[in-house]
């Protein structure tokens, strides 16, 4: 599989400019995503997710968990994929 990198984010959309500078910056961060009728928490650069659950609570307390532990962010992404909140952990 060749990695292509990703487009330029649009200037309009914040959300999407916000990550992408914490990306550059050396972020680490947790994100929940829904996967397949369950929900995942992936970490920022792993292939897959590192635990999959049934419900969007206990993948948000296994996160949180994660990133306390790890000083870093935790994304909480809809069933559409979009990102619907952000707690950060790192300091």
């Amino acid at each position: 599989m060749t990695k292509k990198p990703l487009p330029a984010p649009k200037e309009s959309n914040k959300q999407i400019q916000s990550y992408t500078d914490a990306v550059k910056k050396g972020l680490k961060a947790q994100h929940i995503v829904s996967k397949g009728g369950h929900w995942a928490v992936k970490r920022v650069g792993a292939t897959g997710a590192s635990k999959t659950f049934d419900t969007q609570s206990e993948a948000v307390s296994h996160a949180r968990k994660a990133a306390k532990s790890d000083k870093s962010d935790v994304f909480i992404h809809g069933r559409d994929g979009r990102i619907r909140e952000r707690a950060s952990y790192s300091r």
